[in-house]
């Protein structure tokens, strides 16, 4: 028998609503009121909205109340045509719309003949007053004007009240350490929940946002803006309970348009801090790429590609503590460090001592003592190289439907020196490949009734593994890379116990929106469902781990490192793959329903109601690998 692994009780929310969701719409909309010049309302006036760039036109009328609604309009710059017998026509032009805004803009006709037109020209300010969440938005302008470091996305995030960079989230195991390395209002940067285009981006696996081995989240020439949500939201979003970040991809217009970039930074004008006692460490970075959009057929199909490179470089230094050229020799420090005291040398602990490197720095003291220990200082460099495309197309078809199709390739690798340790020759290697496609039909099924269906898919792959290898191993099974020997005292030698670490996963989401206008009521019904497939091995310990803590009745300064020459280790951890295969492929549904009611009482007053189900089923396991503790005292025997 199967149970929902977690079902949200319903709840009704007036003017505070759900949890942020993966599955939303994005596109925007405009609304008001239509008057003469006296204040009285003006009912069954045309109203068309039509965007300048694609030429494609949304219309409706105004109702017994005077109040209009264009809905599913994507962000972009608009006219606004209003029209009614016996007064002229009125044009509002250079109207900006942003991503996922509900604005508000009156308007008062003059009277006069339909042949006479009064237009205004410029940006006309939009007031959203019709919701109560708190959110920003990074405009086309923002993306490319604010400084980035890296041009990573997610910084922008930063922009929103209540956000702020996640110091002591841990870093990440796939990145440099920024990625996904925000909290907004004090939640985990886990909990952050990111869509493009409407569609769930976010890695089901380990639940990080998108991003690349250098930590960045690339894509800056192909975001059109994005929007930053917070609180307050409509039934329509659910998931998860940090930021709700909607990333929307440009697309192409009217005009063919393109651009043709290059950033270049190195260590030219940089400074060697404390640390960096060997000099200045190299670094070199080059983030260089094109776009071109344009139209396929006017006013019907057109098309936007993207290519983003990134090839980095850069000098690491360290700074850590090894044993001394005594220590190597059996030779350690006694205990009040009046002499040295040889304890000797395990045949099998001397294959190891090598792999230290030797000093280059002071002698370690300890409360007078001598250690045994010295401080070596290194650099070595880190490379990146990831590479970054989107491919979008959009389709007008009459006045009534639009679709467009997307898909987005970010695939690199990095190469980490000190990926465990602080000793150099054990770096490891971060392949990352995320791939995301989308279909999206929007219908105007009347003035007042519009359906969004899409269909999402998103593909993620992370992996952290070695990349080196030593004819030593310390592993229950041949031809692993070397483990970890932990002295305490001592930075680890060898590979930590958590590598390799990955996983690949698939999303398949269907999401259906249908949005509707009746009299003072904007309604709006939705669904997300999602099919989860996360794989991939968590081998925990496979390489081995020896650890070594010293004895009580140790008769040097270095107790630790007397137990390690003597090869008398405290405990060891291994598994054997073979006895124990953590190779799993877990699946999950996941499934969202909404309804959303926002009551415009009057004109200055907005109820914001929402109604939202959730469902999450027990994860199963493709092969049925899954297994689960038993009551003892009432599970009968088989």
């Amino acid at each position: 028998m199967t149970r929902p692994l977690s079902l949200l009780p319903l709840y009704v929310l007036l003017s505070l609503v759900a949890l942020p969701s993966a599955g939303q719409s994005v596109s925007s909309e405009i609304q008001g009121t239509v008057k003469d010049p006296s204040g009285a309302v003006i009912v069954g006036a045309d109203v068309t909205a039509t965007n300048l760039e694609t030429g494609m036109a949304r219309s409706t009328v105004t109702d017994g109340s005077g109040s209009y609604h264009v809905d599913g309009l994507s962000a972009g710059s608009y006219q606004l045509k209003i029209e009614h017998a016996g007064f002229k026509v009125k044009k509002l032009t250079d109207i900006s719309l942003l991503v996922d805004q509900a604005a508000v803009l009156d308007a008062t006709l003059e009277v006069g003949s339909t042949n006479q037109e009064f237009t205004i020209v410029g940006e006309t300010p939009l007031v959203e007053t019709t919701t109560a969440e708190m959110s920003s938005v990074v405009t086309g302008t923002g993306l490319s004007e604010l400084p980035l470091n890296g041009r990573d996305l997610f910084q922008l995030t930063e922009l929103q009240t209540g956000v702020v960079p996640s110091t002591n989230g841990g870093s990440s195991l796939w990145s440099e350490g920024s990625m996904s390395k925000a909290s907004a209002q004090g939640a985990r940067p886990t909990m952050n929940n990111v869509t493009l285009d409407g569609g769930d981006i976010n890695d089901p696996g380990y639940n990080v946002p998108p991003g690349g081995p250098a930590g960045a989240q690339l894509g800056v020439e192909a975001v059109r803006e994005f929007r930053v949500i917070l609180n307050t939201y409509s039934a329509e979003y659910g998931r998860n309970g940090g930021a709700n970040v909607q990333l929307v991809t440009k697309s192409g217009t009217n005009n063919l348009h393109g651009s043709v970039f290059e950033f270049f930074r190195n260590a030219a004008l940089d400074a060697a801090n404390y640390f960096d006692t060997l000099g200045k460490p190299p670094y070199e970075r080059n983030q260089f790429g094109a776009t071109l959009g344009g139209p396929i057929v006017k006013d019907h199909t057109f098309f936007f590609i993207n290519y983003e490179g990134l090839r980095e470089r850069k000098g690491i230094t360290t700074n850590t503590s090894v044993p001394d050229d005594n220590a190597r020799q059996g030779l350690l420090p006694s205990v009040n460090g009046s002499g040295l005291v040889n304890v000797g040398v395990n045949p099998t602990s001397a294959l190891f001592i090598g792999l230290y490197p030797h000093p280059n720095g002071p002698e370690l003291i300890n409360d007078g003592v001598p250690s045994g220990l010295a401080l070596f200082t290194g650099s070595e460099v880190q490379t990146v190289q990831e590479d970054y495309a989107v491919l979008r197309i959009d389709q007008i078809i009459g006045n009534k439907d639009q679709i467009f199709g997307r898909y987005v390739f970010d695939d690199g690798v990095g190469i980490f020196p000190f990926q465990s340790t602080a000793i150099p020759g054990f770096p490891g290697k971060r392949p990352i490949r995320n791939q995301y496609f989308m279909l999206s039909w929007q219908r105007t099924i009347s003035n007042h009734l519009l359906n969004e269906a899409k269909f999402n898919f998103n593909r993620t792959r992370y992996l952290a593994e070695v990349d080196n290898t030593y004819p030593l191993s310390i592993s229950l099974v041949p031809d692993r890379a070397l483990g970890v020997i932990l002295i305490v005292g001592l930075p680890a030698l060898g590979n930590n116990l958590v590598y390799p670490l990955g996983c690949t996963s698939n999303t398949f989401e269907g999401i259906d929106n249908l949005s509707w206008e009746h009299e003072r009521h904007s309604l709006k019904f939705g669904v997300d469902a999602k099919r989860m497939q996360i794989d991939g091995p968590f081998d925990f310990g496979t390489n081995g781990e020896y650890s070594f803590t010293g004895s009580a009745a140790s008769t040097t300064s270095n107790p630790t490192f007397e137990s390690f020459l003597q090869g008398t280790p405290a405990f060891y951890i291994g598994t054997d793959p073979a006895l124990s295969d953590s190779d799993r492929g877990f699946r999950q549904t996941y499934i969202g329903l909404y309804a959303q009611d926002d009551w415009r009482i009057t004109p200055s007053l907005t109820l914001n109601l929402g109604l939202r189900w959730e469902y999450s089923s027990i994860p199963t396991e493709a092969e049925g690998l899954i297994s689960n503790f038993h009551d003892v005292f009432t599970t009968k025997p088989q």
